[in-house]
């Protein structure tokens, strides 16, 4: 429901020209065809998730990357790192890795750092973005690590309380 309410608040944003002036930097109609795509094809996983249709993993790890594509496209078409869409990528990393193992929590932050450095690298050679956006991004990489990471290790904290309290009640009931 997360990213269908992002996807669909930027189309619908952009496609009645109501963006925030910092988002129309450079490319509206980018945001509005990514923001539609990002739209449609996350109501296909909603779709197969409710269903719950094809391995949960899989549909999973095909959302991330979805997040991880559509959110470094929104973010290059707001100016790069500084145009905002970067906390986004943040909080998808995070969503994530609550489902996820550690080290799946950890590729994860890995292909969005790629795909911030990237998107910051072309935007330095070929869009004039300042050569500080590096340090944006580094940040922004170092962020989703540490989100990442934390994330992953409160979803696994509670994972082990739920078993003990469940050994716990089985333990009671044999009683």
């Amino acid at each position: 429901l997360y990213r269908l309410i992002i996807a669909g608040l930027f189309a619908v944003l952009s496609g009645f020209d109501r963006l925030p002036p910092n988002f129309t930097q450079f490319d509206e109609k980018l945001i509005l065809w990514t923001s539609l795509s990002y739209f449609g094809l996350a109501a296909v996983f909603h779709f197969y998730v409710e269903r719950r249709a094809g391995g949960l993993a899989l549909l999973r790890n095909a959302q991330v990357l979805l997040d991880i594509a559509a959110l470094t496209f929104l973010m290059h078409a707001s100016g790069g790192v500084a145009g905002g869409f970067g906390i986004l990528l943040v909080i998808a990393i995070a969503g994530a890795c609550l489902l996820a193992s550690w080290r799946a929590a950890v590729t994860f932050a890995a292909l969005s750092t790629f795909a911030v450095l990237g998107e910051t690298f072309y935007g330095v050679l070929r869009l004039d973005y300042s050569v500080a956006s590096y340090t944006q991004a580094g940040l922004l990489g170092a962020g989703c690590f540490g989100t990442a990471i934390l994330a992953s290790w409160l979803a696994e904290q509670a994972r082990r309380s739920e078993a003990l309290a469940a050994a716990r009640a089985r333990d009671l009931q044999t009683m």
